[in-house]
């Protein structure tokens, strides 16, 4: 529910997302590292939140068991 209310107060939609990605890879024409390329802020707002509740290593255990399963599943 939190993240809903967040997502509706920033107005981040992935629309948006790819439309500001589109627009700024036009002001910006010089070669882009992978990392410029994805948008990592909802992920430091979920570790902000799992810190300040005091579950951060759970967070952190979980992220990294997904991010294997998606390996697992794209290999």
């Amino acid at each position: 529910m939190a993240f809903k209310e967040t997502h509706e107060m920033l107005g981040r939609s992935l629309a948006n997302i790819v439309k500001s990605k589109k627009v700024a890879s036009r002001e910006n024409s010089g070669p882009q590292c992978p990392h410029e390329l994805v948008d990592f802020s909802p992920l430091h707002r979920c570790l902000h939140i799992h810190s300040v509740l005091g579950a951060k290593n759970d967070f952190v255990q979980y992220y990294r068991a997904q991010r294997k399963q998606q390996a697992r599943l794209v290999l």
